[in-house]
């Protein structure tokens, strides 16, 4: 859709060469030459490439709007199971606890949360000329110092614990500000130490999360839509390969940072609030030997998994609703 000319010009005459497929304008004046190109409609190739990068912003916060209304319909009950399990309570007795969508309201921070993995991610990567991942490493670290309050009320509630301050447990979740009053009750009840509490594993844990989600999940579903399209003779896209991709990514995340998902939910837990990260890891995972360590910072995992899995499937599954065009691109 772009045509080009060849244009000459210096002090003395003009010449300008027929419109040819390739598109060059060359200008020389007083011994300088630069290349510029042109639209028909008389728009230069940066403002066109302005447009496209917003059109693309504004698909990415849908993209991230609508996975995490989605993951808390539908994903966030293994998410309250997890939670469960990590803390040391069995699948039986996570289960029969109920109350699969305590803390909701607070979970509602998932909504900006998955906007700021999609977008932010994305825009950092796009004006940084570095690593794939140090964008994933900036943003983690900024989106956990954000999330940190909220999730220490999120592992309260999915405990099913009492908070310290009566406004909550008297009145009930009634309101979206609701969390908001809690957490700043609990802060000046116990003080920020008490509140960041666990910050470190839970920045381990959004870096492999974020880091899988915008870098390994796209790449490994484009190389399994490369590699299956090179193979099918259909014209229809084939979904089954990018699904099975994109489940795998994030529940081989959730396995690799179960880890530090175990010491985030052990250090957020009431029950552990008077006790130090170190005496915490040497006491109740450490002291247990090899297998019993593993055992420990493992346990509940597979939930976990379960749950990170689902949430790469509806990142995949809602990218090909915004970017319907971007598994015909070629793998880099």
């Amino acid at each position: 859709n772009i045509i080009y000319s060849l244009r000459i010009t210096n002090c003395y005459h003009n010449t300008v060469v027929q419109p040819c497929p390739f598109v060059c304008s060359y200008s020389i004046l007083r011994g300088r030459t630069e290349l510029k190109r042109h639209h028909p409609s008389g728009y230069s190739l940066t403002s066109l490439s302005q447009g496209s990068s917003m059109i693309d912003d504004a698909k990415n916060v849908l993209v991230g709007m609508s996975v995490g209304v989605s993951d808390l319909m539908f994903v966030y009950p293994l998410a309250v199971i997890a939670c469960r399990r990590e803390s040391g309570m069995s699948l039986s007795q996570s289960v029969r606890a109920g109350k699969y969508w305590s803390g909701a309201t607070t979970q509602l921070v998932l909504i900006p949360y998955s906007i700021m993995v999609e977008f932010g991610t994305k825009s950092l990567k796009r004006h940084l000329d570095s690593s794939p991942f140090v964008a994933p490493l900036l943003m983690s670290v900024g989106v956990s110092a954000a999330l940190q309050p909220f999730e220490k009320k999120l592992v309260m509630d999915q405990l099913l614990q009492i908070p310290a301050h009566k406004a909550a447990s008297e009145t009930g979740i009634k309101s979206f500000v609701e969390p908001l009053r809690a957490i700043n009750a609990y802060q000046k009840t116990h003080g920020m130490r008490a509140l960041y509490k666990g910050y470190v594993p839970l920045a381990a844990r959004e870096f492999i999360y974020i880091a899988s989600i915008t870098v390994v999940n796209p790449y490994i579903v484009q190389c399994c839509d490369h590699l299956w399209g090179s193979r099918a003779n259909t014209g229809t896209a084939n979904l089954l390969p990018g699904i099975v991709a994109s489940f795998s990514v994030g529940f081989t995340a959730g396995m690799c940072s179960a880890p530090f998902q175990t010491v985030n939910a052990m250090m957020k837990d009431e029950r552990n609030a008077t006790r130090s990260l170190p005496e915490l890891l040497n006491k109740d995972i450490f002291s247990k030997g090899l297998s019993g360590s593993l055992h420990r910072l493992f346990y509940g995992a597979g939930t976990r998994s379960l749950r990170t899995g689902g949430a790469g499937l509806l990142y995949f599954t809602w990218r090909r609703v915004y970017h319907t065009d971007q598994h015909q691109q070629p793998v880099t």
